[in-house]
């Protein structure tokens, strides 16, 4: 069978839902690791108005009285734990007498994080340690 027709029908099945969301997501997890996918270049664009509608979408469906009400609740929590995560954050890097200055990244545009002091990379750094 050719890879277009795979992917129609799996898409049909998919959304007709005789099939479970997770059984869908399975079958979507395979094709994509067996096959090459027969519309990459369209796929990108769509999936990102997808993605955005779906978004929109479920924010209508919210109650917002509910959403402001477990906001408040979940604020303080979230307020607690970035401020624990900072507190730590800085008590390690005074108890290892880390300076900040020798510690700021920039990406080369490959995904590889170097130092901008010398350009050493993140491996070297950490292995003279």
């Amino acid at each position: 069978m050719n890879t277009k027709t795979i992917f129609f029908l799996l898409l049909i099945l998919s959304a007709t839902g005789f099939i479970s969301p997770p059984i869908a997501l399975c079958a979507g997890l395979i094709f994509g690791l067996a096959f090459v996918h027969p519309f990459a270049g369209d796929s990108r664009a769509l999936s990102r108005f997808l993605l955005q509608a779906s978004v929109v979408a479920l924010g209508f469906g919210m109650n917002l009285h509910e959403v402001l009400k477990a906001g408040r609740s979940g604020f303080l929590y979230t307020a607690i734990g970035i401020g624990f995560a900072l507190l730590m954050g800085t008590l390690i890097g005074k108890l290892l007498a880390v300076c900040w200055h020798d510690f700021l990244f920039d990406l080369d545009g490959h995904g590889n994080l170097w130092r901008k002091r010398d350009r050493r990379s993140w491996a070297d750094i950490a292995g003279q340690r």
